[in-house]
């Protein structure tokens, strides 16, 4: 069985996070605020590192994952969250867990502001990723962590 964690976030504003929530019909994952106001963060700014990003932040969402079979990408692009105009990226995949065995695809979205990862949920029947187009994410399908990594490289 799949168990979504509650938080996946980094600490960049109440008010763009809102709207993230709200106008995307995701659950909420939350957390946002801290000292850091979106009044001084460019929701604009190229997620450069967004793979190492999407990497780091999976294992959080997806509780016990130990690798992801068959894994796609899309090229980051600016969309309209509430007023904002942000970048996400859509990731789709079989994500692997070692207690239960494959969980079947996968569909994320992940919304970044000022360059870095805001929100990493489940896309749900979100048109950014339902219009995408994937490309091959080799740097996910040789990530592993666990005993799934014995015997590779």
């Amino acid at each position: 069985m799949m168990r979504w964690l509650p938080v996946v976030t980094v600490s960049l504003g109440v008010a763009l996070a809102g709207a993230i929530a709200g106008c995307s019909k995701m659950p909420s994952i939350g957390g946002f605020g801290g000292s850091k106001s979106s009044a001084n963060v460019d929701p604009t700014v190229f997620p450069a590192n967004y793979k190492a990003e999407i990497i780091q932040a999976l294992p959080q969402l997806i509780q016990d994952i130990d690798r992801v079979e068959n894994p796609g990408i899309t090229d980051p692009a600016l969309g309209a969250v509430g007023n904002s105009q942000v970048y996400f990226v859509c990731v789709r995949g079989s994500p692997h867990v070692a207690s239960s065995g494959s969980l079947g695809d996968k569909v994320l979205i992940a919304y970044f502001l000022g360059g870095k990862i805001n929100q990493f949920v489940p896309a749900g029947n979100d048109e950014h990723c339902a219009k995408a187009i994937y490309k091959p994410f080799p740097e996910l399908a040789s990530w592993c962590r666990g005993a799934a990594c014995r015997g590779r490289r």
